[in-house]
């Protein structure tokens, strides 16, 4: 990374940090490819259980919650039968990434409020 390309990453709203070879800004998420791709600044188990209480409070049915060593993923339907997954993998002390993937394309929107949901349950 050149000494301009890494000056201009604290220049950007939120000030994005750089750590191994990616850019992490917890203040933001993105969508790439039909996922929505975040950083949030909570523990594994904190996260896990915000994303538990958005889920039901979006009145999405849970099909399934699995938790291993790599992460939890859980995978909801929505009333119109919508699948939603979730996977989040611990990043670290107090830092959890977060992947949600809505239907076999991607639904930005729907993505975006189920985060907005988890985000306030936490």
């Amino acid at each position: 990374m050149t000494v301009g390309a890494a000056l201009s990453l604290c220049v950007l709203p939120g000030c994005a940090t750089h750590t191994g070879g990616t850019v992490r800004d917890t203040a933001a998420a993105r969508y790439v490819r039909g996922d929505l791709l975040a950083a949030l600044d909570k523990d594994h188990a904190a996260v896990s259980d915000a994303t538990r209480v958005a889920i039901k409070g979006l009145e999405f049915a849970i099909i399934s919650d699995r938790a291993g060593a790599a992460g939890t993923v859980i995978v909801a339907r929505t009333a119109v039968d919508k699948k939603v997954e979730i996977s989040l993998t611990d990043a670290g002390k107090n830092l959890t990434d977060i992947k949600i993937r809505v239907g076999v394309f991607g639904d930005e929107q729907l993505s975006r409020a189920v985060l907005d949901k988890i985000r306030a349950a936490l």
